[in-house]
């Protein structure tokens, strides 16, 4: 057996003991049963509190996860926004170095950048912030 596999069985049988231990049951070695018999009491208030608690976890990281996302997707149109805008500037006063873009490709940036920041936000709006369920009335 390679180590790994001689750590993980020597583990399970540290955990298994110490459930034993913990539950006040014998060892199967020393009752004659099996270790698949072995029963352990499970409280169901520390179950329900434990699913509560992994609930609210999740939660708690979907928040952040939204979050996060929705903040660096902000950072970023606000960014495209000042460079369109330098764009627009540049086009009005012909600088730096008589800049122009002909007007059908100046349209087509602002027309394009608009579709896309309106599409961003729609997305985000939409999959980031979901609808949220609608409950049955006890009719």
């Amino acid at each position: 057996m390679s180590k790994v596999s001689q750590r993980d069985v020597t583990v399970a049988a540290l955990r298994q003991r110490a459930e034993e231990i913990e539950s006040g049951t014998q060892p199967a070695s020393r009752t004659g049963r099996t270790s698949s018999s072995v029963s352990v009491a499970i409280d169901i208030n520390q179950e329900i509190a434990r699913e509560r608690k992994l609930r609210n976890d999740n939660v708690e990281q979907d928040i952040s996860l939204k979050r996060s996302t929705l903040s660096r997707l902000f950072i970023f149109l606000t960014a495209e926004t000042v460079v369109i805008f330098m764009f627009a500037l540049f086009q009005a006063v012909h600088w730096p170095a008589h800049f122009a873009l002909d007007k059908w490709s100046f349209d087509l940036l602002i027309t394009a950048t608009i579709a896309q920041i309106t599409g961003m936000l729609f997305v985000a709006v939409r999959y980031l912030f979901p609808p949220a369920p609608k409950y049955r009335s006890g009719r």
